[in-house]
């Protein structure tokens, strides 16, 4: 019987050399943490005297009227934030009313910023169930209410991407993830974009549409991707490069579709409103989005544009040419659908890669 070789010193150093992020990873790191930090400052700044008066109302429960000096209120429906998070879903239902009454800047926001996203969720997904995830991408549930309580353009960038290179970086970025994860994520997003529709269709008076934006706004959303628990690689299956390949497959599938909805969310609907009511005028567009629009729209305009430059930084990562795609074809593409095309790229580098090693190792 043959020796058992025990790792070296320098066994252990070349591995952790190799897991080690690369230069451009901790850049793009670091970028993007200060982009979600920046986020986190300058939506607190621009909102602060519109949000105040609505958390203190909304951190006390035992008020029972709905007047408050300078701000209109709308019931909310506490069932959707689960006791816990009853605050949060009242004073996203302020929010959200104030964003479906400023019209259409308000549903050009949010809906930008929904587009972006999409691929965004779905990204964490895959990845969080990818074998040699490690840290903070292994927990979506805990992003998304991370999400919720901050918001997204803070979540994603601050901590998931940071989590996600520094952390899972080396040979663990070509790692497999199950194929039914990559199609559960895609699953996942179909009650953010009903719940969204729902928010800026029915009528803000009405119970569903109280229940709707407490769904979109609360806990129960995030927490729907509490199935994927358990959608992991098994451990002999993590370098398979069969089920490598699988995975990828459905990780472009899955891209695809969020990015065709996302094309058609940007061009059958933010691009005619935006033509329709601003026109090409760039000043009069900034105007009604930046410099005097309403506190809740000045949040999601810093929401859509800091969430998207987050995802450019994560492709750049990897991909500096994809990254450089994600930014000149925004405007064509929508920011969703332009950020996935690199992502799909990535995805069928991978798929050939992995068929390669399917096919060498049944030459062996």
């Amino acid at each position: 019987m043959g020796e058992i070789r025990r790792p070296t010193a320098t066994d252990r150093n070349e591995t952790l050399l190799a897991n080690m992020p690369t230069p451009r990873q901790a850049i793009c790191s670091a970028a993007a943490a200060c982009l979600g930090a920046f986020a986190m400052y300058k939506t607190q700044a621009v909102t602060k005297e519109y949000m105040d008066p609505i958390v203190a109302f909304c951190s006390n429960p035992s008020s029972s009227s709905f007047a408050v000096p300078g701000v209109t209120f709308v019931p909310h429906e506490p069932l959707t934030g689960l006791v816990v998070f009853a605050p949060l879903v009242c004073i996203i239902t302020q929010f959200l009313n104030s964003l479906v009454t400023n019209h259409p800047e308000g549903m050009i926001t949010w809906g930008s910023t929904m587009i972006s996203c999409l691929p965004a969720l779905l990204v964490m997904t895959i990845e969080g169930g990818r074998s040699g995830s490690r840290g903070i991408v292994r927990y979506p549930t805990v992003l998304g209410l991370l999400g919720q309580i901050l918001g997204i353009s803070v979540a994603f960038p601050l901590f998931w991407v940071p989590g996600c290179l520094l952390l899972s970086s080396g040979p663990a970025r070509g790692g497999a993830t199950l194929s039914r994860r990559a199609y559960a994520g895609l699953v996942l997003a179909i009650p953010c974009i009903a719940c969204t529709a729902f928010a800026f269709v029915l009528d803000p008076s009405s119970r569903p549409w109280r229940v709707f934006v407490g769904m979109l706004g609360g806990p129960i959303l995030p927490m729907l991707s509490l199935v994927l628990w358990g959608m992991e690689v098994p451990n002999d299956k993590r370098s398979d490069p069969q089920v490598v390949a699988d995975g990828a497959v459905a990780s472009q599938r899955a891209y695809l579709a969020v990015g065709a909805v996302g094309l058609g969310w940007w061009w059958a609907i933010i691009v005619p409103k935006i033509l329709g009511v601003y026109g090409l005028d760039p000043v009069v567009i900034w105007s009604a989005i930046w410099t005097a629009a309403h506190p809740s729209v000045k949040f999601m305009t810093i929401d859509a544009v800091v969430l998207w430059l987050g995802m450019v930084m994560y492709i750049a990562a990897e991909d500096l040419f994809g990254a450089f795609v994600a930014l000149v074809t925004a405007p064509l593409l929508g920011p969703g659908a332009s950020c996935v095309v690199a992502l799909w790229g990535r995805e069928k580098m991978r798929e050939a890669v992995a068929k390669k090693a399917v096919v060498h190792k049944k030459a062996e």
